[in-house]
C-alpha cells in the first residue's frame, strides 16, 4: 500500500524564465492554414515559428507613428544601405511624405545601424532604426524601430 501523492505525468513545466509566452487560439481556415503550413515548410521552419514571424511582418505601434510603409534594400553585399520610412501623410503633389536613413554595416556585414538619425525621424517620435540580417534557418532581415514613448524597439521580420 502507497501513501502520500503520486506522480503528475507529462513534461515538468519549465523554469519561468524560459516559458516562451501564453498560448493563444486561433481559428484558421482550410485556406489560411494550408498557406500557414506550405510557408512554414519553404522556409523550413515550424508553423508556430513561421505564424509568429508573420505577426512580426507589422506593428500597430508604428500606424500609431504615422508610418506607412518600412523599405529595405535587402541583405547582402554593400556597406551602406537605404531604410525608407514612407508616412501616411500627403505632400502637396501628392506623394507621401518619405525620410531615406542611411544604415552603415558593421564589419562582419550583417548589423547596419546609423552613425546620426535624420532630424525628420526624431521629430515624428523615431529615436532610432538598426537592421540585422541572418541567413540561417534562411536569409531575413529584422528592423529595429525604437520610438521615443518606448522602452523596447519594435521588431518587423522581413523574408527573402
Amino acid at each position: 500500500m502507497t501513501t502520500g501523492k503520486s506522480k503528475k505525468m507529462g513534461r515538468p513545466k519549465l523554469p519561468k524564465e524560459q516559458v516562451r509566452g501564453k498560448i493563444v487560439p486561433v481559428r484558421l481556415g482550410e485556406v489560411e492554414l494550408l498557406a500557414e503550413t506550405s510557408g512554414a515548410k519553404a522556409y523550413k521552419q515550424t508553423l508556430s515559428d513561421f505564424i509568429r514571424d508573420d505577426l512580426k511582418a507589422w506593428d500597430y505601434r508604428l500606424d500609431l507613428q504615422g508610418v506607412d510603409a518600412l523599405i529595405w534594400d535587402g541583405a547582402g553585399n554593400g556597406s551602406r544601405k537605404i531604410l525608407g520610412v514612407i508616412f501616411k501623410e500627403r505632400q502637396d503633389d501628392g506623394n507621401r511624405f518619405e525620410v531615406n536613413q542611411e544604415l552603415i554595416a558593421d564589419e562582419k556585414g550583417d548589423e547596419y545601424r546609423t552613425l546620426e538619425m535624420d532630424s525628420e525621424l526624431r521629430k515624428r517620435g523615431i529615436e532610432e532604426v538598426w537592421v540585422i540580417t541572418t541567413k540561417s534557418p534562411f536569409w531575413r532581415s529584422t528592423i529595429y524601430v525604437k520610438l521615443s514613448k518606448s522602452t523596447k524597439p519594435i521588431t518587423i521580420i522581413k523574408r527573402y
